[in-house]
């Protein structure tokens, strides 16, 4: 009986160890994007792969010149034609707002940020800082 609790417990660790396991979000990799986003609904997309199973969070880590802007953010997948097909719900947020969090498993994803409802008024400059494995 222990040599099959054993024997389990060796083939679950391996194949922890095979699959990368899950990474601890302390080592975390941490991708800046930056640009700028024109009023009327523009939307930015930026690719992004991750290469293993664990956290994400996205945050705004720069805005300007409107330092209070609401910008809408989500992740998803890369389409064909450039666009990011939706994973979370669309997010609103400001500066240094997390605006995305929660686990995510690896694979290629993008981001996307855009003008949430139509409220800028003038191009706003922007950096989001991602962070996942």
């Amino acid at each position: 009986m222990r040599f099959r609790l054993f024997a389990a417990i060796g083939v679950a660790a391996l194949f922890a160890i095979s699959c990368g396991g899950v990474t601890d979000p302390s080592n975390n990799v941490a991708d800046k994007f930056s640009g700028t986003l024109k009023p009327g609904g523009a939307i930015d997309v930026y690719p992004f792969n991750v290469s293993n199973t664990g956290e994400i969070s996205v945050i705004i880590t720069a805005l300007s010149p409107v330092s209070n802007a609401l910008m809408g953010v989500y992740y998803g997948l890369p389409q064909s034609d450039g666009s990011c097909a939706p994973l979370s719900n669309p997010f609103p947020g400001s500066l240094t707002s997390v605006v995305v969090s929660g686990s995510i498993i690896k694979g290629s994803y993008c981001i996307a940020i855009y003008d949430y409802f139509g409220t800028l008024t003038v191009p706003e400059n922007y950096t989001l800082t991602v962070s996942h494995p």
